[in-house]
């Protein structure tokens, strides 16, 4: 029989999970700090580092062409020793705007080192080679350097393809939106994607954010952003602008999307942040705890508390997803909503028991640097 002590033991860790969760929704309700009124159009240097990308770059190029920016800005793309003919295709970029180089070392840290020591702007702009751009990212980024801020985050979202996976991605990244956005209203930023980042050059070489997880390639985004928290306290910024979004790929397969999810969640396990830790915590247990309510309201055990926890955890994921539906998507969506629900309790579990098993995403190679074995969409 279910013991008093289980049912004590889910109700905090539900409340605990229910008020981190509203700590950031109310956050995200906040209107945080608004870009200048007085726009500006400063010198902008976009960073691209690329790792077997060469079915993107033609994208790349035409969407960064249509950029319709008065500023002065130019495009670095760094190339991270690809092995599909990457490098061969940037060479043959024309843009005048775009400039080609290697990187000075292996994996993507230090390709962003490579484009941060050749950029000549103090505002830098990263983006990964399988985000897509509107023609007005640019402008609408440009509203916001002349914020006193030392980085500003962006919104990344999986694109919605009316698939199931696609959609628990779009749900995801929806997700992860409200979390970013709710915690750095409250001035205690929580996540951030180099996808979509955009930060003082200074800033970098200051902090060297990078100097004791060099051997990490990942994490070159949630690295810097609790450097510059700690560094630069309350200097930390969010994009609103719907111009600012990118939109990504998502995971082509179930087990591509996993070996992702569990590279990511492996960093984790090098954070030191007392709130992060916390929160990652509180969200794994829920997600365990989730699938031992589903089985005792299965099997008739204490049911009005089983089918309780269950409808308040799947009420606050909602609002959650609801809240950071940029895109006004869930609508079209929410035949997929419920099995999202359902099975990302599971996604979180594996990922973070199995990043935190592993060395998330490195493989030594013949001369010991690092280097990314594999490549997904959210590096």
């Amino acid at each position: 029989m279910i013991t008093t002590s289980f049912l004590i033991l889910s109700s905090f860790i539900l409340t605990f999970y229910v008020s981190f969760m509203f700590w950031l929704i109310l956050g995200s309700n906040s209107k945080g700090q608004n870009s200048s009124s007085q726009i500006k159009s400063p010198d902008v240097t976009i960073i691209i580092p690329l790792h077997n990308e060469v079915q993107r770059i033609h994208r790349l190029e035409v969407e960064l062409d249509r950029q319709d920016y008065k500023g002065n800005w130019r495009v670095i793309m760094v190339e991270d020793h690809s092995d599909d003919g990457t490098w061969a295709r940037l060479r043959q970029v024309k843009s005048q705007k775009i400039q080609v180089l290697k990187s000075r070392g292996r994996g993507k840290k230090r390709a962003i080192e490579t484009g941060l020591l050749a950029a000549e702007s103090d505002w830098v702009l990263t983006l990964d080679a399988d985000c897509s751009i509107s023609p007005g990212w640019l402008s609408a980024w440009a509203e916001y350097f002349s914020m006193d801020k030392k980085m500003i985050l962006g919104s990344v979202f999986s694109r919605p393809e009316g698939t199931f996976l696609a959609a628990l991605q779009y749900f995801e990244s929806a997700a992860l939106w409200t979390t970013t956005a709710g915690s750095a209203n409250l001035r205690y930023p929580l996540s951030s994607s180099g996808a979509n980042l955009a930060y003082q050059k200074e800033a970098y070489f200051n902090l060297k954010p990078y100097e004791s997880n060099w051997q990490l390639n990942t994490g070159d985004d949630m690295f810097f952003m609790l450097s510059i928290r700690s560094g630069y306290p309350q200097s930390i910024g969010i994009a609103t602008d719907p111009d600012t979004i990118v939109i990504t790929e998502p995971g082509k397969s179930f087990s591509d999307y996993l070996s992702a999810r569990s590279r990511w969640a492996g960093k984790g396990k090098y954070y030191s942040d007392f709130i992060t830790i916390l929160l990652g915590l509180t969200i794994l247990s829920a997600s365990v705890l989730f699938y031992a309510w589903v089985i005792l309201l299965l099997m008739n055990i204490q049911r009005p508390a089983m089918f309780t926890f269950l409808v308040v955890k799947w009420l606050v994921d909602i609002v959650m997803i609801a809240r950071g539906d940029r895109l006004n998507k869930l609508k079209s969506q929410w035949i997929y909503l419920f099995p999202s629900l359902f099975i990302y309790p599971f996604i979180v579990s594996y990922s973070v028991i199995n990043g935190f098993i592993r060395t998330p995403g490195l493989e030594q190679s013949k001369n010991g640097q690092e280097h990314d074995s594999t490549r997904h969409h959210n590096r």
